[in-house]
């Protein structure tokens, strides 16, 4: 049986001032949250950043709403591909978790999250 599980901990985080955790509502009324969670892991000495694309429905979207950048976070879910074409007609592609389930494990902290401008000058697998 084929498993699609992907099982994250890490940092809330944004682009500058932006809302950490943009929430909409579907035609039909279903809440979906769109987020990003920073994960940082050592290789060699150096911390390499990595951040992640979340998408969750529902009362876990209502839920991780409220959630202040920096709150440490456990996402369980599914990774999904889904494309679109924007107002130019070019074919977008975007790989993102699906959460089914978004569970607070410690306070808000701003320790990782040091802005997007960090670049890994050395990744291990060039």
């Amino acid at each position: 049986m084929d498993k699609n599980i992907v099982s994250l901990e890490g940092v809330l985080d944004s682009y500058g001032d932006k809302v950490p955790v943009e929430v909409r509502f579907t035609t039909g009324g279903h809440a979906v949250a769109s987020f990003q969670l920073l994960t940082v892991e050592s290789f060699g000495g150096k911390d390499i950043k990595t951040w992640h694309d979340i998408t969750a429905w529902r009362d876990v979207a209502e839920a991780c709403g409220t959630y202040p950048k920096g709150t440490r976070l456990a996402v369980e879910g599914r990774l999904s591909k889904r494309s679109w074409e924007d107002k130019d007609g070019k074919k977008k592609y975007k790989t993102e978790v699906v959460a089914s389930e978004v569970t607070v494990v410690g306070a808000v902290s701003n320790n990782n999250l040091s802005g997007r401008n960090d670049a890994v000058d050395d990744v291990p697998w060039d």
